[in-house]
């Protein structure tokens, strides 16, 4: 039996504020395993938009249009409909809600994610942060996926981040829309801000073979990764001389060490 001793925690309100605990210790602390950063102001990074967990809202409207159906989405500023404790917005688009105890409990975790998409916007945001997973397996909480690399990687950074700081990357996300950035990352003409990975063990190896490196697992939270509907290439398969299409996704910023080979990230099952 595995045996999990806590070093170090925080502890948050619903809303966000850090109760107990140390903020320094990693940027992946409220909706971590989601993604969501903090940032060194203190403010939140959901992709799309900055979250202020003091005075609970988001600092910048939702690009998403509300409804009348739902009321709470008619104020495009507000934090998961003003219900934190059964939603999340990773993305700074729309709630997620993530505790609907009447699905049944053998769904992948991916299913789930996708059958908990709260209200009518949900049509509005699938194409943008879900896509049906490729054959690559799904554990309780994470999905496999993989990227071909040089060897002797533990984590990976986007592109961007690497070239020009992790600030000009955030910058960038927070200014261009998703689906532009996800088309020029495609088209390589941008210096991405994200991280491109794979279901597809056969491109990831294709890639690895490229630099005379190897096929890494990544293991990460439903909903971490979005699919990139903008990628259209394949990458060639010399072996068989045909094309092997390319079942991107992407990582705004960074996969950390917790994610790759390992699954600690989702929770050390």
């Amino acid at each position: 039996m595995l045996t999990l001793n806590l070093k170090k925690g925080a502890h948050h309100s619903p809303y966000g504020l850090l109760l107990r605990g140390e903020a320094s210790t990693t940027p992946f602390l409220f909706n971590g395993m989601y993604g969501v950063m903090t940032d060194a102001s203190g403010l939140y990074y959901m992709r799309a938009r900055y979250y202020h967990p003091e005075i609970r809202r988001l600092v910048n409207q939702d690009i998403l249009l509300g409804n009348l159906v739902e009321g709470q989405t008619l104020n495009r500023y507000a934090y998961v409909e003003g219900n934190p404790l059964i939603g999340i917005d990773p993305f700074g688009l729309a709630t997620i809600v993530i505790d609907l105890p009447s699905l049944p409990s053998w769904l992948p975790g991916w299913a789930r994610t996708i059958l908990k998409m709260a209200g009518t916007r949900t049509l509005g945001i699938m194409g943008i942060i879900l896509s049906i997973p490729g054959d690559t397996p799904v554990s309780q909480r994470c999905q496999l996926f993989y990227r071909g690399d040089v060897a002797g990687k533990s984590e990976f950074w986007a592109p961007l981040v690497e070239e020009a700081g992790l600030e000009a990357a955030k910058e960038l996300l927070s200014t261009g829309s998703f689906l532009e950035l996800a088309f020029e990352h495609a088209c390589s003409s941008i210096d991405s801000p994200f991280v491109a990975i794979t279901t597809n063990r056969r491109t990831a190896t294709l890639y690895a073979a490229s630099s005379n490196g190897l096929v890494y697992e990544i293991w990460l939270p439903a909903g971490m990764a979005i699919f990139n509907t903008e990628n259209a290439n394949a990458v060639w398969d010399s072996s068989t001389n045909e094309a092997v299409p390319d079942d991107e996704w992407l990582v705004p910023l960074h996969i950390g060490p917790e994610f790759v080979n390992s699954k600690e990230g989702c929770g050390g099952e």
